[in-house]
């Protein structure tokens, strides 16, 4: 598939985009046969995020059985919390790898080529799930964290055992 079409402006924007994830080792240049195409989303604060347009890879992905919690199931653990924190994962997807053997499968083109991720990208029919894995594994323990997608809510009945709680996440 080609790239989309895009301004001088927004090629600009892309190439800055894609500098700063080749920087962080989170994409790499690609020689993969498929490729996905990329679009820009405008935020509120007129930045840009990019994503890439997995549809049609998504269409062939056997779907991850796994389950995100229900929030009434995760309302039940803050019953008789007094004092909360909550913690928002920006790009928590990002602290995924991606397998080496499926990094190929993540490629996308760009105005000025291909790249691939080296950890999970947004827009993966399964990056919900993989992440909630993750998550619950990692905090199945900790009947005082509330994970939900990339928000961890860490509750207490009190200021000292809240102190103790946010050393122990």
């Amino acid at each position: 598939m080609q790239s989309y079409r895009f301004t001088p402006k927004i090629k600009g924007v892309v190439q800055e985009l894609i500098e700063d994830l080749l920087e962080k080792g989170f994409v790499t240049p690609s020689r993969a046969p498929c490729r996905s195409p990329i679009v820009l989303v405008k935020m509120k604060d007129d930045t840009y995020r990019m994503c890439v347009d997995y549809r049609r890879l998504n269409e062939v992905t056997v779907k991850d059985p796994f389950l995100l919690p229900h929030i009434e199931t995760l309302l039940t653990k803050i019953d008789d919390a007094q004092i909360s924190s909550m913690l928002d994962l920006h790009r928590a997807h990002h602290q995924i790898p991606m397998r080496k053997e499926d990094q190929q499968k993540t490629a996308f083109v760009t105005p000025t080529g291909k790249k691939e991720y080296t950890v999970m990208p947004f827009g993966l029919v399964n990056a919900p799930s993989t992440f909630a894995r993750y998550m619950a594994d990692l905090f199945r323990d900790l009947k005082f964290v509330c994970v939900y997608l990339e928000d961890i809510l860490i509750v207490s009945r009190s200021r000292q055992e809240h102190w103790k709680h946010l050393d122990e996440v």
